[in-house]
């Protein structure tokens, strides 16, 4: 039995090591794509809100601000982003399911 051990011991070793050092890369990536992601969606977020708001100032009839408003729902900078969002986590799964291929074979 102790010689098995000795034998087992380090061939788990080299296992658990290669295991845990792909998951920390894997975790990193993770995290870096996650930072960009949300980096990326809180510019768009914030431009949208910009232009609207820019938008907004330069109109001066009343009349015509409360068609806009009537036209614009209040909601609509949140699912503008949402879709901006969704469409880059769609690409971003695309890439990244091309590149395995392309490394697959």
């Amino acid at each position: 039995m102790p010689f098995l051990a000795t034998f087992l011991a380090p061939l788990l070793r080299f296992v658990f090591d290669f295991a845990l050092n792909r998951l920390s890369q894997k975790i990193w990536v993770f995290a870096a794509l996650a930072g960009v992601f949300s980096v990326l969606t809180l510019t768009f977020y914030l431009a949208v809100k910009a232009l609207v708001v820019g938008v907004t100032y330069t109109i001066t009839n009343q009349y015509t601000l409360m068609i806009f408003y009537s036209i614009w729902p209040s909601n609509a900078e949140t699912c503008i982003t949402a879709i901006f969002a969704c469409d880059i986590a769609a690409w971003t799964y695309k890439y990244s399911r091309d590149l395995l291929k392309l490394y697959a074979g």
